[in-house]
């Protein structure tokens, strides 16, 4: 691997600010949907988003993997939960998520509430609108300030913002507009596994056909 593909994304403020009294450990997941930067310390996760500016096409035969290739990361909790989550979707319901680090939640501003919020209540299958999510915070009225909190989430999948959809049922938007198309697949892959989904999610408009087996995420 060169310097450039093992620089790590840059971090924002909060975020570091977040880490900074933690001991953080880095490394990356291959996954059918790109390749996911990963910051983890002892209390939990810090950090997993998609590499920067990369997007690759979605394969669903692509493995799940740790690089660099360490006994201890294979047996994270993190990365045994992506591992299940793309390879054995159905038992995902069966598994515990994976922690947030508290410091991630520490702030009693909004942005930190609503990731907080669907963390613990949007679970695998589920849909929830924005409005939805803004009522249930006890906040009704603020859904456009639930689509901001989404845009800024620093854990993706486990924090799980793919979930959060438009009134109407379409997906909306996913990483800043730039990888829409994954977000829709993200739903349409948790639906196809979801034997237990909240019958008031919100039915999803579905652009792809469930037998093809790639996808352009760009």
């Amino acid at each position: 691997m060169t310097d450039k593909e093992n620089k790590m994304p840059k971090r924002s403020k909060e975020q570091d600010g977040s880490m900074k009294d933690c001991e953080m450990t880095e490394f990356k997941i291959t996954s059918p949907v790109g390749i996911w930067d990963v910051y983890i310390c002892q209390e939990g996760l810090h950090f997993v988003k998609l590499e920067r500016d990369k997007f690759s096409e979605i394969n669903e035969e692509i493995p799940v993997e740790c690089i660099p290739k360490e006994e201890s990361l294979a047996n994270s909790d993190v990365f045994l939960w992506m591992k299940c989550f793309f390879e054995r979707a159905s038992e995902i319901p069966l598994m515990n998520l994976p922690a947030i680090c508290p410091s991630l939640f520490a702030k009693d501003a909004f942005r930190q509430r609503a990731w907080k919020y669907i963390y613990h209540n949007v679970g695998f299958g589920v849909t929830k609108s924005y409005g939805e999510i803004a009522s249930g915070m006890g906040t009704p009225g603020a859904a456009q300030a639930v689509g901001s909190a989404m845009r800024t989430n620093p854990v993706s999948l486990i924090i799980p913002c793919h979930r959060v959809i438009r009134s109407g049922g379409k997906a909306g938007h996913y990483s800043g507009g730039t990888r829409d198309n994954l977000k829709v697949w993200l739903i349409e892959h948790e639906k196809k596994y979801s034997t237990s989904a909240d019958k008031k999610s919100k039915p999803l408009l579905n652009y792809f056909s469930r037998n093809t087996k790639k996808y352009n995420s760009t």
